[in-house]
């Protein structure tokens, strides 16, 4: 998908849906082992700051659940962070970059035998908001920092969340991921929790009054944000690091 813009970095998120045909376990394994190879790329070393894969749990698919939200589709989430929108267009020209582009857009990258993750001490939760065709754009995004500032009012999300972030699309990159051959971006709006545990995450969308706020906001009839699109927890692996 397309950069989002930030005013401290410029941040680039993929979504990957698994693929038919290969279980979400091998999937995530080869994802991450292409991950490793961009992160040793010299190209990668000088322009990205930070990238972590978010492996997809199954922990709160019962809980999201019982707020009428829809079952997950199995997906893989990048979030790669550069100084500035610049440094992305750097590695997108970088011939050793293209060149895994290619390699992954054919699958040819190597089993690694190693286990996928070690646990992860913070746990996060994400919702993909996948925007209606029809719906404006700038209209859906204030709903949903909307649904996101009430939430996060609510003294059990004060006392449960450690930090949030929302994601917004935009075009500033596009020219360069379309010469990388890539599939052009489908509108969506991310927005992620981060938590100390998943048991943190059971507690706030347990709590009633959170979970009939989420619920009515959500689903609601005349502007719902749920539709298509998917809810679940992360584990998170970081493969470069280089702000924290």
């Amino acid at each position: 998908m397309s950069a989002s813009a930030r005013k401290d970095h410029c941040n680039f998120l993929t979504i990957h849906p698994v693929p038919s045909g290969i279980s979400k376990e091998e999937y995530e394994r080869k994802h991450s082992t292409w991950l490793d190879a961009v992160a040793q790329t010299p190209v990668a070393q000088r322009n990205m700051l930070k990238i972590t894969m978010f492996i997809q749990q199954d922990t709160l698919t019962e809980p999201i659940g019982r707020l009428e939200m829809p079952s997950p589709t199995p997906t893989v989430v990048t979030h790669i962070v550069f100084e500035d929108v610049e440094n992305f267009k750097e590695v997108a020209r970088d011939p050793a970059f293209k060149a895994l582009v290619d390699q992954a857009k054919e699958f040819r990258i190597p089993q690694r035998r190693q286990p996928l993750y070690e646990s992860q001490e913070r746990k996060h939760a994400i919702g993909i908001f996948k925007i209606p065709p029809g719906v404006p754009k700038d209209k859906f995004e204030q709903k949903v920092e909307a649904l996101v500032d009430g939430a996060r009012a609510m003294p059990i999300a004060r006392e449960k969340l450690l930090n949030y972030a929302i994601w917004y699309q935009n075009s500033e990159v596009d020219t360069e991921i379309e010469g990388l051959g890539l599939p052009t971006a489908v509108p969506v709006v991310i927005a992620m929790a981060q938590l100390d545990a998943f048991d943190r995450a059971f507690e706030l969308i347990g709590d009633p009054t959170m979970a009939q706020y989420l619920t009515t906001t959500i689903t609601n009839k005349d502007f719902p944000l749920h539709l298509d699109g998917d809810f679940f927890g992360a584990e998170a692996m970081v493969k470069l690091n280089k702000i924290d």
